[in-house]
Order: structure tokens, then sequence, then C-alpha cells
């Protein structure tokens, strides 16, 4: 790095040696990077108060060379603090990114909802399920809940899925009593978009709960 360079910075040439300075510059690629180096000069000169400099004094022989070592120290600095902000941002960014995934990855993991059973007529029983779609087919998952105590008790149930065309298929039994939950999961190969009710039955066909999906 010459002392050009500073001079240059520093409007320190003359009208004809600037321009010759500048003709350089313009074919030597070196010379441009050296001076790219230094620029932030003037404004490190900027930052000096105006009442420390005694213009009376002559400047050291080697103040220049002290000016640009100082120039160079403040772009190190600067170029760390770059780093600090950028990693900053980074992990900002990344708490965002989390932010905004938390949700979906909890919501993957919601219970599906539950679709209550119409009763069908004045009936002791009560379901809800949960209709899911599956590849190979639907999945139901019944609960089901028995209250009474008359002759409906005691005995086996059935769900019946019906698709959209008629087709009944029993996918499920159990057993009622009174006051004990009921929770099981059934399932069909119909698809969820061709399945249109599901019936609990009693023995006899009658049915005592339907859902239409």
């Amino acid at each position: 790095m010459s002392e050009s360079d500073g001079a240059y910075l520093l409007g320190a040439l003359s009208p004809e040696d600037r321009r010759a300075y500048e003709d350089h510059l313009a074919g030597c690629p070196a010379c441009s990077a050296a001076l790219a180096e230094v620029a932030g000069l003037p404004g490190l000169l900027g930052r000096v108060p105006a009442d420390a400099v005694d213009v009376q004094e002559p400047l050291p022989a080697d103040v220049l060379p002290h000016l640009l070592a100082a120039v160079q120290v403040e772009r190190t600095r600067s170029r760390r603090r770059f780093r600090v902000a950028l990693g900053a941002l980074a992990t900002a960014a990344a708490v965002v990114a989390t932010a905004l995934i938390a949700p979906g990855l909890l919501s993957s993991h919601r219970q599906p909802t539950q679709l209550a059973f119409a009763p069908v007529g004045e009936v002791p029983i009560t379901a809800t399920a949960a209709v899911i779609a599956k590849k190979w087919g639907t999945e139901i998952d019944l609960r089901c809940t028995y209250e009474g105590t008359s002759e409906w008790g005691s005995q086996p149930y059935s769900l019946v899925a019906t698709d959209r065309l008629g087709h009944e298929e029993e996918i499920a039994t159990w057993t009622a009593a009174a006051g004990k939950p009921v929770t099981l999961v059934a399932s069909t190969f119909l698809q969820r978009k061709d399945l249109a009710t599901l019936e609990v039955r009693l023995p006899t066909g009658r049915p005592v709960l339907r859902l239409r999906t």
C-alpha cells in the first residue's frame, strides 16, 4: 500500500497528480483493491476533535502509516460486528421458523373430531365417532354409552356402515352395560368419500343411532 493511496483519499494530491492517479486506477486492479482497504480513512479522521489537532507543529513522518493501520483495525472490528449481527439474525430466523412450524406439529397430534350420532326415536344410548380417512379405507373411533335399565341393556349392538349406493357392512359388535362406556376402533374398506351413514343397531336390525357422514 503506497502513500499515494492515503494522499488521494485525503485530497492531498494536486489536480494533475489526482487525474494521473485515477487514470492509473482505471487499469490497475491491484491498486484499486489497495485503495478500497483504506476507504475508511477520511471517516476515521473525521472523528478526531478539531481542538485535538495542533496545526502549528509538523506532523510526524510516520503519521500516514499509523492512520492506515488504524483503518485496518476499524475494518476488522466492523467485519466482526457484522458476523455477530448475522449470527443473531440467523438465530432469530430459526426461532421464527420454529414458532411457525410448531403449531403444525402440534395439530398433527390432535385427537380427531368426534361426531355425535343422532338418536332414532327415544333410546337410552348415546355415541360419538371420529371418522378418519385412510389410504386403505376408513377408520371409525367409536365411543358409546348406555344409560338405561330396560330390555335394551346387556345385549349385543352392532355398527353398520352403508355406502352411497345402499350397500351395508357390519364392521363391529359389542355388548352394552349400564353406566359403562364402550370405546372401540372399527374399520371398513369403504373410502371416506363413499361412506354415507353409520348406524348402531339392535340384534333385530333396528337402528337406534345414526350418523350421516
